[in-house]
C-alpha cells in the first residue's frame, strides 16, 4: 500500500515457512531488512515491523507486515543540533534531518526560494518536521522504492488512462462531503524584524483565500506555525482552502489486476479520467493512494482518487460544485 498522506510504504503478507523440497523453516525476524517485489520489480525495501503466527487444528497461518525504510522517519524524533535553519532551502534542511537514517532526499519539483527561518518543534518527529516545510511550498514528499525520500509536485504525474463504469471497475465508491470546507480561511502570524521589515508588518501578518463554491458564512482562523511573512501566510490560505475543497470529494474504486493500461504498476500521482455516473463523477482524477491486493478476488488493485486540487496550491477553481465532479470544474 502507497499513500500520498503516508510518507512510509506498507506490506502485509500471508506466508508460509516451508514448501515442498525445503525442510527447515524459513527464518523471519521482526525487525529485519526486506524487499518487496512485484515481477522482479522492486516496490518497497525497508523492515519487517510485525511478525503473527496464528497455530490451529487445521491451518498455520503466519504474516509478516512492514514498512519502507522511510518508517523511521515517522516514527522517530527530529535530532539536530542547533535544531534551526535561516536561509537554508527546503531540501538541504530536509537532508540534514534524515542522514542520521542513511536516507538521502531527491527534488523533482523546485523548492525555491529559500527558507528565511526554520525551527524544530520539541518532540515531533521527522516525518512532521517535513511536513511543515513542505506545506510552506505546497509540496509533497513521498517514500520512493528503495526508501529515499523525494519531494514532488502533483502535476509530476502522468495521464495513464480511463476507467468507465460498467467495464473497468469492480467497485466504485463516491464521497461528497462539504463538513471541512469553508467560506474564508484566514491565516495569522508573526515574523522577526529586521532593518526592511518591522512594526505592524511583521507583528501583525495576516492573509485570506476564500472558497467559491461555499455560498454560506463558515470563517476558519489558521495559526501560521512558524514565523510568517504576507507572501506564505497568503500561500498557506490558499493551501487550507485548495486541499480542503480537493479533498472533500473523494472515489475508491477497485479494478482488476496491479497494472494501469500503460503496462505499468498503479502508482500515486498519476492521473485517470473516471467515468462513474453511479457516484456523480465524470473527470480527471488524481491517483492518491494505492493498494495491490491478492486474495479471494484475485489480484486487484484499490485505488483512492481525488481531486487534483487536494494537493496542490492553486486557487480554489470558480465552478467548484460540492456534489459534482464533472471535465469542465476546472
Amino acid at each position: 500500500s502507497r499513500d500520498l498522506d503516508a510518507l512510509a510504504d506498507e506490506f502485509d503478507l500471508d506466508v508460509t515457512e516451508k514448501w515442498p523440497g525445503q525442510w527447515e523453516r524459513w527464518a523471519i525476524d521482526a525487525g529485519a531488512a526486506a524487499k518487496v517485489t512485484i515481477g522482479g520489480e522492486l516496490v518497497i525495501a525497508g523492515y519487517v515491523d510485525a511478525l503473527e503466527s496464528d497455530l490451529a487444528s487445521d491451518a498455520h497461518r503466519v504474516r509478516v507486515t512492514g514498512r519502507s525504510r522511510a518508517a523511521d522517519l515517522v516514527d522517530c524524533a527530529a535530532v539536530h543540533k542547533p535544531g534551526s535553519w535561516k536561509g537554508r532551502s527546503l531540501e538541504q534542511i530536509a537532508a540534514e534531518l534524515v542522514k542520521p537514517f542513511g536516507l538521502s532526499v531527491h527534488a523533482r519539483a523546485t523548492t525555491a526560494p529559500p527558507l528565511k527561518a526554520f525551527a524544530l518543534q520539541p518532540g515531533e518527529t521527522v516525518s512532521e518536521a517535513l511536513g511543515r516545510m513542505l506545506q510552506m511550498r505546497g509540496l509533497l514528499a513521498i517514500s520512493q522504492a528503495d526508501g529515499d525520500v523525494e519531494i514532488v509536485t502533483p502535476t509530476s504525474g502522468r495521464r495513464v488512462g480511463r476507467l468507465e463504469q460498467g467495464r473497468d471497475l469492480l467497485s466504485v465508491r463516491g464521497r461528497h462531503d462539504v463538513r471541512e470546507r469553508f467560506s474564508d480561511y484566514i491565516v495569522k502570524g508573526q515574523a522577526k524584524g529586521d532593518d526592511d521589515h518591522h512594526g505592524k508588518a511583521v507583528a501583525s501578518v495576516r492573509a485570506r483565500a476564500n472558497d467559491p463554491a461555499v455560498s454560506r458564512y463558515r470563517p476558519m482562523i489558521v495559526m501560521a506555525e512558524d514565523q510568517a511573512d504576507g507572501a506564505s501566510a497568503a500561500t498557506r490560505a490558499k493551501w487550507e482552502a485548495t486541499v480542503r475543497a480537493g479533498r472533500a470529494q473523494e472515489a475508491d474504486v477497485v479494478v482488476p489486476g496491479w497494472r494501469a493500461p500503460g503496462g505499468q504498476l498503479w502508482e500515486r500521482i498519476d492521473r485517470v479520467h473516471l467515468l462513474a455516473p453511479a457516484a456523480w463523477i465524470d473527470a480527471e482524477l488524481m491517483i492518491a493512494g494505492v493498494s495491490l491486493v491478492l486474495d479471494e478476488r484475485g489480484r486487484v488493485a484499490e485505488l483512492r482518487l481525488v481531486r487534483p486540487e487536494a494537493y496542490t496550491q492553486l486557487a480554489v477553481p470558480e465552478k467548484a460544485k460540492s456534489s459534482r465532479i464533472k471535465k469542465d470544474d476546472d
